[in-house]
C-alpha cells in the first residue's frame, strides 16, 4: 500500500506550523530592516513622478501649485487597462489551446505520441519567450498609460500586471496536465502527473 498516506496529517501540521512562524520571522526581518534602512513611511513622503500629468491647481493644504489627476478618470484608465491585460491572458489562453489542438492533430494523422508531444513542447516553449516580450512592452506602455503620481504606485502596477500574465503564460500546460489532460485522454490515471 500506499505508506505516505499516515504521514500526510502529520505533514500538514508540521507545512502549518512552519508557515506561522516564517511568516512571523518575516514581519521581524522587515520591521529591522525598515529601522536600519530608514524607510519609515516611505510612501507618505514620497515625491511625484517627472512622468505624472494634471492640470494645474493650488493645493487645498497650502496653497501651493500642485497637479491634480482625477481620481475618476485615473480608475477608468485603470479598469481599461486591466480589461486588456484579461484579454491578452484569455488570448495566452487560446494559444495555448491551439498548440494542444495542433499536437492532438498531429497524433491523429499519424505521427507518434512523443514526437507530437516534442513538437508541442517546443511551440509552447517558443509561445511563451514570444509572449511574453511582447507583454513585457506593453505593460509598460499601459503602466504608463495608467499615469501613477508615484514610483511606487507605478512599479506596483507594473508587478501585478507582469505577475498575472506570467503566471498564466508559464504554468497554463502544467495546469493543463494536472487538471484536463486526463478528461481529454490525453494520458492514463494519473501518468500526466508522475
Amino acid at each position: 500500500g500506499d505508506f505516505s498516506l499516515s504521514a500526510i496529517p502529520a505533514y500538514s501540521f508540521i507545512l502549518a506550523i512552519w508557515a506561522v512562524f516564517m511568516l512571523e520571522f518575516w514581519k521581524r526581518k522587515q520591521s529591522k530592516t525598515v529601522l536600519q534602512w530608514g524607510t519609515a513611511n516611505f510612501e507618505s513622503e514620497e515625491i511625484t513622478r517627472l512622468e505624472f500629468k494634471g492640470e494645474e491647481i493650488d493645493s487645498y493644504i497650502n496653497g501651493k501649485k500642485i497637479k491634480f489627476f482625477s481620481n475618476k478618470k485615473r480608475d477608468q484608465i485603470i479598469l481599461t487597462s486591466y480589461v486588456i491585460v484579461f484579454i491578452l491572458i484569455f488570448i495566452d489562453m487560446a494559444i495555448l489551446a491551439s498548440i494542444y489542438v495542433i499536437r492532438f492533430a498531429l497524433i491523429k494523422n499519424g505521427v507518434s505520441k512523443s514526437n507530437s508531444q516534442t513538437i508541442a513542447s517546443i511551440a509552447n516553449a517558443v509561445q511563451i519567450k514570444i509572449t511574453d516580450a511582447i507583454y513585457k512592452n506593453l505593460a509598460v506602455r499601459l503602466t504608463n498609460f495608467e499615469n501613477h503620481r508615484t514610483d511606487t504606485l507605478y512599479e506596483d502596477s507594473f508587478i501585478i500586471k507582469i505577475f498575472l500574465f506570467q503566471f498564466i503564460n508559464s504554468y497554463a500546460s502544467f495546469y493543463y496536465l494536472a487538471f484536463l489532460a486526463e478528461f481529454f485522454g490525453d494520458c492514463e490515471r494519473n501518468e500526466c502527473v508522475v
